[in-house]
């Protein structure tokens, strides 16, 4: 995934425009709206602290739905959207109300302001620390989306109409990132078997290098999966090297996690902005919703949505499958039982 950092993130910026939007949350948690890509409910959840993290306050977040337009049938899976740096769940509202109209319903999450300013790889040591502070934060935003999980299952759930929430299977959620927020996506399909299906939408993934491959399904959609050249990784400046090191890094833990079951498609020559609503590319906007709606189509509701290079056709994709272990499949073909999908949603930890 070689996007250059100046492309990838500004991390100045990045952090000033993390500033104003909580600045600017109290306009913007709390309205209820039906109008173009808005969402339909909104909430803050403060949720109580996970007994693994370190001391400190509680995390408040801010949650986003959007609820199908039209008639729906069959179990209604949850979809929960992790924003990148210094973003806010509405940088990819056209795309989360195209997934909620397929019969989704879908929850952005708005996160706190990390801790940290931003990702430095100016330095090979500058990049250590950042992987260290980045791990950290992972895990906290993954807690962020199993704690929107539990929110949709109890009181998010007596907010929808009645026939979503007779409808609504909290324990069989995919879940989608952007940037940074698919580090988050992955964390939390890692800690939680409700999670069934993880996108990634050119994200780096940080978090234990040692980590297990998680059960849950995978797809990424990116600009290249290649690793970097030597002559990156041997590079006089220290900035270029330490990109090259956490490329290699990234794409070594991306081709792990394919290989037990996924799909890659890679869009040559993209910008890191063009698969967030920022960007200003139609066909790849095109490219990323029609893939998405199939990939958790088939990976939440056991369809059989073709996802090929026949899902988009298009000159610049690379599309690239890897088949499942026979035990990945077995427990992702699962059902869940009636009588789970009405009981309460405690968390389940692996």
């Amino acid at each position: 995934m070689r996007i250059g950092w100046r492309r990838r993130y500004r991390w100045r910026r990045s952090a000033v425009l993390a500033t104003l939007a909580l600045l600017l949350e109290g306009t913007l948690i709390g309205r209820v709206t039906r109008a173009g890509a808005e969402p339909d409910l909104a909430a803050h959840v403060v949720r109580a602290r996970l007994p693994n993290e370190q001391p400190g306050p509680a995390r408040r977040i801010g949650i986003h739905v959007w609820l199908p337009s039209g008639p729906v049938t069959g179990p209604v899976p949850p979809l929960v959207y992790a924003h990148g740096w210094g973003g806010r769940a509405r940088e990819n509202a056209d795309l989360l109300r195209a997934l909620a109209d397929q019969g989704f319903v879908v929850i952005g999450i708005d996160f706190p302001a990390p801790g940290f300013a931003g990702l430095d790889f100016r330095s090979e040591l500058a990049g250590q620390r950042t992987r260290m502070l980045a791990e950290r934060e992972v895990r906290l935003q993954a807690g962020d989306i199993q704690a929107a999980l539990d929110w949709l299952a109890d009181t998010g759930r007596a907010r929808l109409p009645r026939n979503l929430a007779d409808r609504l299977d909290p324990h069989l959620a995919g879940v989608l990132g952007y940037s940074f927020g698919a580090s988050a996506a992955a964390e939390a399909a890692r800690a939680d078997r409700r999670i069934r299906g993880v996108l990634n939408l050119d994200g780096w993934l940080f978090g234990n290098p040692a980590a297990p491959v998680f059960a849950a399904a995978y797809m990424v959609i990116t600009d290249s999966l290649d690793p970097p050249s030597a002559e990156a990784l041997a590079a006089d400046d220290p900035g270029r090297r330490a990109h090259a090191i956490q490329d290699a890094q990234d794409s070594d833990r991306q081709l792990r996690q394919l290989r037990s079951g996924g799909f890659a498609i890679e869009i040559p020559h993209a910008t890191h902005g063009s698969f967030s609503g920022t960007g200003g590319d139609p066909e790849i906007r095109s490219v990323v919703s029609a893939y998405a709606a199939a990939f958790f189509a088939r990976s939440l509701r056991g369809s059989a949505a073709d996802v090929s290079e026949a899902t988009h056709p298009s000159p610049r994709i690379r599309f690239r499958a890897w088949p499942p272990s026979a035990e990945d499949a077995t427990l992702l073909a699962r059902p869940v039982a009636a009588s789970a999908i009405m009981a309460s949603s405690c968390r389940t930890s692996r």
